[in-house]
């Protein structure tokens, strides 16, 4: 039974009715398209309100027209899928070319296929953001399992989303990075203003980036210490070579980390001193409490600062001598004008250096009685084998006189007093 259509773009249209073995309860409805195909209309107990339309595909499938109050201008196609649900075809302005692929979500929003010259293999499926971007999936060999959702970005690279057990909630995105490695954002409760970004370090800790204003230009990576605090690290022009480790200071200062050939093994701490200089701290065995302040001097030598008790308050400057030994420095109020070199003797006692006007070269040093005098040592030519120890006298007629003793050989044993 034929009928020929004369309206419309279907005036070449020719409708056949097939019977199946004569009998119009299996009847098919179809029509011969250009392209030689047909197209299909299921009668569902010979009911033309429930019939439905659909296209036999070539891997054997179907796809399906559905009508809307019988009327085509609201159709809309649909291909079934294995899960049950539905994956639906809007046509824009009736035409396949322009034609847009969906798929509706839960939450009401929609999934868009995007075909690249109407070839599958290259369709590239995403959703539509608020903002007018896209969010892309990539099937890997046409699968959803390894499936990988990305942003594209502005610089022409792309973010990535990778799903744990296919459910968003727990879903991390992460950036590949050129050395192969990946670099993780974690969203608080889904919120991208409190989004936090982190690397994953070989020692299974993160270090983290924050971002001033959603600006990368001035953003901060730190770690995170064990006791609460953070460690910060600042890019100079955005280059890791040249980049600085710092913690914040509760004075609202910094103390800086030099990295040396990028090991932190022999890695340096440092001060920036008002002066334009550095003080160091050298770390044995990486345990803080063992660590070991100090200036570089411009000998070569360094000047060593040992906390008590983790405390500046308490704590005492030293040279390490030669013969292993060391020479204190002790700060009066903090100040380095009024600050007292010392040697720590044997019976417990102290002997001080005492600087003019902060040279060396006319230092006094000097051992303080009980009875609150000083005696002098001298030195001859900065020497200590030709050294002079004298003794100023406060009493009497003696308020001009010097005692002196004299060393033989260095030896206390031998020395000699006398008087001049």
């Amino acid at each position: 039974m034929f009928l020929r259509l004369k309206n419309g773009c279907q005036d070449v249209a020719v409708w056949f009715l097939r019977l199946k073995n004569g009998c119009q309860d299996v009847s098919v409805w179809f029509l011969r398209l250009k392209n030689g195909g047909r197209m299909f209309l299921r009668l569902k107990n010979g009911c033309q309100d429930v019939a439905v339309w659909f296209l036999r595909l070539k891997n054997g499938g179907r796809m399906f027209l559905r009508l809307k109050n019988g009327c085509q201008d609201v159709a809309v196609w649909f291909l079934r899928l294995k899960n049950g649900g539905r994956m639906f075809l809007r046509l824009k302005n009736g035409c396949q070319d322009v034609a847009v692929w969906f798929l509706r979500l839960k939450n009401g929003g929609r999934m868009f296929l995007r075909l690249k010259n109407g070839c599958q293999d290259v369709a590239v499926w995403f959703l539509r953001l608020k903002n007018g971007g896209r969010m892309f999936l990539r099937l890997k060999n046409g699968c959803q399992d390894v499936a990988v959702w990305f942003l594209r970005l502005k610089n022409g690279g792309r973010m990535f989303l990778r799903l744990k057990n296919g459910c968003q909630d727990v879903a991390v995105w992460f950036l590949r990075l050129k050395n192969g490695g990946r670099m993780f954002l974690r969203l608080k409760n889904g919120c991208q203003d409190v989004a936090v970004w982190f690397l994953r370090l070989k020692n299974g800790g993160r270090m983290f980036l924050r971002l001033k204003n959603g600006c990368q230009d001035v953003a901060v990576w730190f770690l995170r210490l064990k006791n609460g605090g953070r460690m910060f690290l600042r890019l100079k022009n955005g280059c890791q070579d040249v980049a600085v480790w710092f913690l914040r200071l509760k004075n609202g200062g910094r103390m800086f980390l030099r990295l040396k050939n990028g090991c932190q093994d022999v890695a340096v701490w440092f001060l920036r001193l008002k002066n334009g200089g550095r003080m160091f701290l050298r770390l044995k065995n990486g345990c803080q409490d063992v660590a070991v302040w100090f200036l570089r001097l411009k000998n070569g030598g360094r000047m060593f600062l040992r906390l008590k008790n983790g405390c500046q308050d308490v704590a005492v400057w030293f040279l390490r001598l030669k013969n292993g030994g060391r020479m204190f420095l002790r700060l009066k109020n903090g100040c380095q004008d009024v600050a007292v070199w010392f040697l720590r003797l044997k019976n417990g006692g102290r002997m001080f250096l005492r600087l003019k006007n902060g040279c060396q070269d006319v230092a006094v040093w000097f051992l303080r009685l009980k009875n609150g005098g000083r005696m002098f040592l001298r030195l001859k030519n900065g020497c200590q084998d030709v050294a002079v120890w004298f003794l100023w006298l406060k009493n009497g007629c003696q308020d001009v006189a010097v005692w002196f003793l004299w060393l033989k050989n260095g030896c206390q044993d031998v020395a000699v007093w006398f008087l001049r």
